[in-house]
């Protein structure tokens, strides 16, 4: 009798444990910190077909390249809290499920109910005639979403977030069908083929740098249609592009060779896949971790005086691009040797600085 008292005690105590853990790990994420920008953010999500371009990844030889983008832009100030991206949350929690041994109900608590400041569909503000427009696109084989886009918008930049198909852990359309990371280059980060990483990454790099004119075309396009919220709000003579991983990688060709793009950044991405060592003279910052600095040297010697080179001390690759895990899972999963919210305010300290000297703002 009393061995199953003490068993019942201890399922007990283990029931209120797991339960207390449960709930300050749902969901995973840390809060999201106020926006410190002038402005507050909405955000209007576009679903993109190119009709020139079959996607090659897709198993229907007749299926064209679709992109999901969303606009985040400058609109009226609000403290009020907005679900964040909850369909590409939903995507990503569909994914991980899928190629894990957690049950989905498990990965959609943990994963759902992180909440932002971007109000979903609110009207652009007038208070400037037009706005500079930055380009994001995020890093490759993770998920796609970026929380410090909606504080980059508060600036009063409209950004352009890009989610390349096949190439991100989750992206959802319209008609709520989901594509995930493409099952090819998925098998080769778990056999750690970087030969065959790398392969892949150089292809992508081609589809993306594509991606990034297509979207261009498609932006100038709303931005002469007078039935659109963003029409003539877009200032296609301040264009900035702004890319994480092996985004930044793509993000150095494109402001190289596209006279549009004024100002670029790489955020700790490296030049191993189809860059070039060929510089050039634009304002370009790379800002690195110490992990990854070295990795552009050969890029980086051949470049012209408005280039900079920005260490960011203590810091590891997962630091670039939110949103952040809540501790003690951010010191678990994200090695880096500061806090990661100093050290995400200094990096979008520079981010800040950089564009609003070269675009003017």
């Amino acid at each position: 009798m009393k061995k199953n008292k003490i068993l019942a005690l201890f399922f007990l105590v283990l029931i209120v444990v797991v339960t207390g853990l449960y709930k300050y790990f749902c969901p995973v994420w840390a809060p999201l910190p106020k926006l410190t920008g002038a402005y507050g953010v909405g955000i209007n999500t576009k679903q993109l077909v190119d009709l020139d371009r079959s996607e090659i990844y897709s198993k229907d030889s007749n299926d064209k390249r679709m992109l999901m983008v969303d606009l985040y832009y400058p609109t009226r100030k609000t403290d009020q809290l907005y679900l964040y991206q909850p369909e590409m949350l939903k995507a990503f929690s569909q994914e991980v499920t899928a190629h894990s041994h957690l049950p989905g109900f498990i990965w959609n608590s943990l994963l759902t109910g992180l909440k932002g400041y971007a109000q979903p569909n609110a009207q652009i503000i007038n208070t400037k005639p037009n706005y500079p427009i930055i380009i994001s696109l995020p890093g490759i084989g993770g998920p796609a979403f970026n929380s410090d886009l909606e504080e980059v918008a508060s600036w009063g930049y409209i950004v352009a977030a890009i989610y390349p198909t096949y190439d991100v852990d989750g992206v959802m359309f319209n008609d709520d069908k989901i594509i995930g990371l493409n099952p090819e280059l998925r098998n080769y980060v778990a056999q750690n083929d970087r030969d065959n990483i790398y392969a892949y990454r150089g292809r992508a790099h081609q589809i993306w740098l594509q991606d990034v004119k297509f979207v261009l075309q498609e932006l100038q396009k709303i931005n002469h249609d007078s039935a659109s919220m963003f029409f003539n709000k877009l200032d296609f003579n301040r264009l900035g592009i702004l890319g994480v991983s092996h985004g930044g990688a793509v993000a150095i060709d494109f402001c190289r060779d596209n006279e549009i793009c004024k100002a670029g950044i790489d955020m700790d991405g490296w030049t191993k896949t189809a860059n070039t060592e060929q510089g050039f003279n634009k304002p370009f910052m790379f800002l690195m971790s110490p992990e990854n600095v070295d990795k552009i040297d050969p890029l980086f010697i051949n470049m012209g005086s408005l280039t900079q080179k920005v260490l960011i001390e203590g810091s590891v690759h997962a630091n670039f691009g939110g949103p952040m895990l809540k501790w003690p899972l951010s010191k678990l999963f994200v090695n880096s040797k500061r806090d990661p919210i100093q050290i995400r305010t200094e990096i979008l300290q520079y981010v800040r600085k950089f564009f609003d000297k070269y675009l003017d703002i």
